[in-house]
């Protein structure tokens, strides 16, 4: 649990806003060819990420994670925890339990609301594997 949450402190210090740039970038071709428009989620957007430092328990870490983005309507700003969890001695499971709001031009319909929500969900999902992958490469992992 210690390698682990060295690791994914480590990649949090050095990549947070460029994994979460590169996760809103990943499918940008599929939202926009679903109907969102390019400038409402354009991944090139202004984003800032804060960690916070790890609560510790026995069995797993809690770090408030958060990111504030400007420039593109329908990336939301996003408040969560982000839980480290052992699973037994050799794996842990990465989550991020929390919620997202839009800033004050929303979507507008409800596709857009639909295809933004799910937009959401992919970009999270390719975060926390973006971090898994980082993690599993810092140095001292597995050592």
């Amino acid at each position: 649990m210690a390698t682990a949450l060295s690791a994914v402190g480590q990649v949090f210090q050095h990549q947070s806003e460029q994994l979460v740039r590169d996760a809103w970038a990943a499918d940008t071709a599929v939202w926009t060819a679903a109907g969102l428009g390019f400038d409402d989620i354009d991944p090139g957007a202004d984003f800032h990420v804060e960690v916070g430092p790890p609560r510790v328990r026995l069995d797993a870490a809690v770090m408030n994670f958060c990111w504030t983005v400007t420039g593109a309507r329908l990336i939301p700003s996003l408040d969560a925890d982000l839980e480290l969890a052992a699973r037994g001695t050799e794996l842990s499971d990465l989550q991020l339990l929390g919620r997202y709001r839009f800033g004050t031009d929303p979507p507008r319909t409800p596709n857009e609301t639909s295809l933004a929500h799910r937009a959401v969900v992919s970009a999270v999902r390719r975060f926390l594997t973006s971090v898994a992958d980082a993690s599993m490469m810092a140095p001292g992992f597995g050592a």
